[in-house]
């Protein structure tokens, strides 16, 4: 099956951006310089017995071992806190650097592991091997730019002549492949705005990764919008929060926020998927785009379509 171009900028799609820059060495800086001891003893009293030391020692040692208290915490605190959608964005821009290809990301539940995911089109790579290959880069790149814990890294490769190729690693694996992630990991600075009607919420400041979907994307009005235009999915085992949620720069995608669900498992070659793009005009409003398996289907609803959806 040949990828999927939404217009709107959704699902697990490939367009034409890489390489990140690999992160420096954790700053570590020596401990503090002991002052020198007085020159002479009060008058009278001769030459002063050597000063203990003990105290300075202990007080030392006490120090250095609450710095690493501390940052052994604040590397807990960061990777335990589980990656967010708006934490792709740094990988994002180092995979289309490398690659000039824009990626699919996103970050879900799958099977109960926590995943990132990433879906590239790929036009000048052709051969298992190479494939293969370039899914480890892949791979390495989220594991050294994408901050917080995450339990797997799937990557899904595509071009025009070979089958699809897909590799799953865990956190275990990426560390034993990679070593451990670069101390320098921060989590993205998002803008902290509240989602609204039209807008996403708590997106990322450099690019339009987005924590919160906009409040017309999973309203009662769009789940039955998207119902209705997906009649093959199996709404039982619909997944309960998206994978990716962006919001778009309208004069180049089109759509003011969109959000994408992914349905088949991370390891599918070719995967299915729930797009709903919100254009926010009168007579194009919401657009739905279902792809399961060979079956893909489309529909633009106006805004009569949307306020009328739950009634």
């Amino acid at each position: 099956m040949e990828p999927q171009h939404n217009p709107y900028g959704g699902g697990p799609q490939h367009t034409p951006p890489s390489g990140g820059s690999p992160p420096g060495r954790p700053p570590w800086t020596g401990g503090p310089f002991p002052g020198a001891p007085p020159p002479y003893a009060p008058a009278g009293f001769g030459t002063p017995p050597p000063r203990r030391r003990t105290g300075l020692i202990v007080g030392l040692v006490a120090g250095g071992v609450a710095l690493v208290v501390v940052a052994v915490t604040l590397v807990l605190v960061l990777e335990s806190r589980p990656t967010r959608i708006s934490d792709l964005a740094a990988v994002h821009r180092a995979i289309e650097s490398r690659y000039e290809q824009e990626p699919f990301l996103g970050v879900g539940e799958f099977d109960g592991e926590h995943t990132v995911y990433v879906s590239l089109h790929l036009y000048d790579v052709h051969g298992a091997g190479r494939l293969r290959k370039t899914s480890v880069a892949v791979s390495r790149l989220v594991w050294e730019n994408v901050p917080g814990s995450y339990d797997q890294v799937a990557v899904a490769l595509s071009n025009n002549s070979d089958d699809p190729f897909v590799q799953v690693l865990s956190t275990r694996e990426l560390r034993e492949n990679f070593g451990a992630r670069p101390g320098s990991l921060t989590a993205e600075k998002t803008n902290g705005r509240n989602a609204t009607l039209n807008r996403a919420g708590d997106c990322s400041t450099q690019l339009d990764y987005c924590d919160s979907p906009a409040e017309a994307l999973v309203s009662p009005n769009s789940r039955v919008l998207m119902e209705r235009t997906c009649r093959q999915v199996d709404w039982s085992e619909f997944p309960a929060e998206p994978v990716q949620i962006r919001n778009h720069i309208p004069e180049k995608h089109g759509a003011e926020s969109s959000m994408t669900y992914l349905l088949s498992p991370v390891t599918a070659p070719e995967p299915d998927y729930v797009t709903v793009a919100l254009i926010g005009k009168r007579d194009d409003f919401i657009d739905v785009t279902c792809m399961v398996g060979e079956e893909g289907e489309y529909e633009m609803y106006s805004r009569a379509d949307y306020a009328d959806a739950a009634d």
